[in-house]
């Protein structure tokens, strides 16, 4: 049943999202840029009604533009209850954009010598042994089939989360599918590259992987691999939240905008679900691998690094960790987030350097994420298609930020 919850949530978010646009500062509200250009894009009158119709008391938004964050806006309430406003700093839950944070730190190791992305994924695991594949298949799995989402592992879209007050398992019994952990075991369940089926349990055995391959814990080796490299330093992948960084937290909500009975839910499985981040430091990753794909030297990532990130393996619409896609004439790489209570979003033109990145703490973010989106491309005259019908979020509007993904289409060989 909460398997089931959580492939409806997915299903709603995709068959709603985006396309975007920015914000101005009153009271409750922070922005990095001038109030006019914001207010320009999107009046505040207006974001708030959208607000108010989708339920979602807070959100942050930020917008890349030639390959620098051209402004950062935070709106509304971070607590609907204590009306505690979001501030720039504030964090959300980035839900599954974890994945891909997680796997440009795979590449980092990778490049580092630490793992082989391409190799035997049996081989290099120390701490579980992989379920052997079915009689018949002979091709092992690699971790980029993990991160692409085609290595026939067979466990759904992603997880329900603990309350705060449940035992929360460690990393190995969410792969064994054991208590305390209430989720089923991950276990292949069709030949690897055969189809596309979004696994986060594939982030899992991930975790698991880099755990393995460095000694470290998964929070610590995200901080220390890519994170604080790249001065995300409030982002962190640590579940349950520390004390200190509790405060700074905007609360889960409803789709009417108010408060769960728990602050959040609590998400174990780190490199699938666990990330807690700004979006000001998401911008800050998103136009970190922008510019160094356009030759720029920022550690710890390099040129090849980031092109084989967006490179499609062949199989649906997955590169190593993004969703990769076309939209007119022009290349894009996202990804969405969907957590109990917060719903996130970004997109980013693989080599035009323009972006966004927007959070928000309601379970009806998906329709405010959709409007400001379509607002935000229109403004700054996104290289995107307008055709009706085209794009698998809100198509009856005509304008999306994702294309339908099409499980087993082959993509192009080449990006940009």
């Amino acid at each position: 049943m909460r398997n089931q919850w959580l492939n409806n949530q997915w299903l709603k978010l995709a068959a709603l999202l985006l396309t975007t646009l920015p914000l101005l500062p009153t009271a409750g509200e922070s922005a990095t840029t001038s109030p006019e250009e914001v207010s320009s894009v999107l009046p505040i009158t207006e974001l708030q009604t959208w607000m108010n119709e989708a339920g979602v008391p807070g959100v942050s938004i930020s917008v890349i533009k030639d390959f620098e964050i051209h402004w950062t806006l935070a709106f509304g309430r971070a607590d609907a209850s204590s009306h505690r406003p979001v501030t720039t700093s504030t964090l959300f839950q980035a839900a599954s954009i974890s994945k891909p944070v997680m796997a440009v730190a795979a590449a980092v190791l990778a490049e580092q010598g630490q793992l082989d992305l391409d190799g035997d994924l049996a081989e290099m695991l120390r701490s579980w042994d992989m379920p052997a594949l079915a009689e018949g298949i002979t091709s092992p799995i690699t971790p980029r089939m993990l991160l692409s989402h085609t290595s026939g592992l067979g466990d759904g879209l992603g997880f329900p989360g603990y309350r705060p007050s449940e035992a929360l398992p460690d990393t190995l019994s969410i792969l064994n599918g054991v208590p305390p952990a209430t989720t089923v075991a991950i276990r292949p369940s069709f030949p690897p590259m055969s189809q596309s089926r979004y696994s986060g349990g594939g982030s899992v055995v991930m975790q698991q992987l880099l755990m393995d391959v460095t000694g470290r814990s998964f929070p610590d080796l995200m901080r220390s691999t890519l994170l604080q490299p790249l001065g995300m330093l409030m982002s962190t992948y640590q579940q349950p939240l520390n004390g200190s960084l509790r405060h700074s937290a905007a609360l889960a909500h409803d789709t009417k905008g108010e408060r769960l009975d728990v602050p959040w839910m609590i998400y174990p499985e780190l490199a699938a679900a666990g990330l807690w981040s700004t979006a000001e430091e998401l911008a800050a990753l998103v136009r970190s691998l922008q510019r160094t794909a356009a030759g720029d030297v920022l550690q710890p990532l390099s040129r090849k690094l980031v092109r084989d990130l967006w490179q499609p393996v062949g199989v649906g619409s997955f590169g190593s960790g993004f969703h990769v896609f076309q939209q007119g004439e022009g290349w894009y790489f996202a990804h969405i987030g969907a957590n109990r209570g917060y719903r996130s979003f970004l997109m980013a033109h693989q080599s035009k350097g323009y972006g966004l990145v927007v959070m928000t703490n309601g379970e009806g973010g998906e329709t405010l994420i959709e409007r400001i989106c379509r607002r935000i491309q229109r403004f700054y005259d996104w290289d995107v298609q307008q055709t009706e019908g085209q794009f698998r979020f809100a198509p009856q509007r005509g304008l999306g930020c994702l294309p339908k993904v099409r499980a087993t289409e082959p993509r192009p060989s080449t990006s940009g």
